[in-house]
């Protein structure tokens, strides 16, 4: 027979492990050295654990680590809150809750321009508010006199960098600041408590009242219905204060926060850092940067200027100039306009209003160019 043809005949050795029902016995099958090389006799498992170089469940617990010694030599529960961290100690030491919230929870303060920054009207110059007359002031505030009328303006403040202070007048019977929540920016607090907190002094009075209610409807101040009222015991330096209220399902339609004094003949009435917040306890004021704040507040309020140019081909033309509202406004806009300075033109006036942009125009007194510089104020307010 050729080496070619030659195939070798190999019988494999099947090596399988089988367990018996005690789990104490393992036999190899299919060896007829057994383990060890002791012959066919069964293996036991503490034979196949010593054979392997394996680990007893004794010798661990003896050689190595128990739950028992574990405990004892490196670290319980009890010694890890002791020696190292609490819930009371990490709060006391670290960080509180409300410390937490004031640092995380930005437009916590649902209301606009608390901090009297923003003062698109005025410029922080003073201003002269009639009797009878809701008159707004800084951004988002407005001031009801009765009686007799009297001075309000943008100044600085000692616990805040500004405040607004209220001149009183000779023959006064009362004075309301006040703000009115856009339904959209306070139904989320329908039937939740709310924290109101505020700086105020009197160099007159002793005492300032506080009234919230809400709008017969979405954003329909005609009347207003009471939710709750109080009043604050205030001195002539600058103090905060705070209190709750339980908000009821139609604050759904927008809220009024009023702030009221009495007879003020004469001294000062200063509010700064007025805050409206969820939850029972005051936190500290949000105080956002004055470009989110202005923002905010051009929802409700806009001023501009620009100056329009173009050719005309005869007198009589009318010349329009598009103003973009931006951003843009809760509504269309009252817009008041005025033109001054320019050449070859007439008139003044809006053409189209909506809440994104207004349509200014003037009319060419002849064939030729023509130019006309707008100012423009636009008012959403509620």
């Amino acid at each position: 027979m050729s080496d070619t043809n030659f195939i070798p005949q190999v019988t494999p050795i099947v090596s399988t492990w089988s367990q018996d029902v005690n789990n104490t016995v393992y036999r190899l099958l299919g060896d007829s050295t057994g383990p060890n090389g002791t012959g066919g006799a069964p293996a036991t498992r503490a034979d196949i654990i010593a054979n392997m170089g394996l680990l007893t469940t004794v010798a661990a617990a003896s050689t190595y680590l128990t739950q028992a010694n574990a405990a004892s030599t490196y670290l319980t529960q009890a010694n890890a809150a002791s020696t190292y961290e609490t819930r009371a100690n990490a709060a006391s030491t670290y960080e509180t809750q409300a410390a937490v919230n004031a640092l995380m929870f930005a437009f916590k303060n649902h209301i606009l321009n608390g901090s009297m920054s923003v003062d698109q009207r005025n410029s922080g110059a003073a201003q002269s508010i009639p009797a009878a007359a809701l008159t707004y002031t800084v951004d988002r505030w407005a001031v009801l006199s009765t009686g007799s009328g009297v001075t309000g303006q943008q100044v600085a403040g000692t616990l805040s960098p500004y405040h607004y202070q209220i001149t009183g007048a000779v023959g006064n019977t009362s004075v309301e600041f006040l703000q009115r929540i856009e339904a959209a920016n306070i139904n989320d607090l329908a039937g939740k408590v709310v924290t109101i907190s505020v700086n105020l002094s009197n160099s007159l009075l002793t005492a300032v009242g506080w009234a919230v209610g809400y709008a017969s409807a979405a954003d329909n101040f005609g009347t207003v219905t009471a939710i709750a009222s109080g009043s604050i015991a205030v001195n002539p330096a600058e103090t905060r204060y705070s209190f709750q209220v339980t908000l009821p399902a139609g604050t759904a339609n927008g809220l009024q926060l009023l702030l009221s004094t009495a007879n003020q003949t004469s001294g000062t009435f200063t509010i700064g850092e007025v805050q409206l917040e969820e939850g029972s306890v005051a936190t500290s004021f949000d105080r956002r940067d004055i470009g989110t704040e202005l923002t905010l507040c051009q929802r409700y309020y806009q001023l501009g200027s620009g100056i329009g140019s173009d050719y005309a081909s005869a007198g009589g033309i009318a010349k329009y100039l598009t103003v973009p509202l931006a951003p843009n406004m809760r509504v269309a806009p009252s817009v008041a306009v005025s033109v001054s300075g320019g050449i070859n033109y007439s008139g003044g006036s809006t053409l189209v209003i909506t809440k994104q942009s207004v349509v200014l125009t003037v009319t060419a007194l002849a064939a030729g160019d023509i130019a006309a510089n707008f100012t423009w104020s636009a008012s959403a307010e509620i």
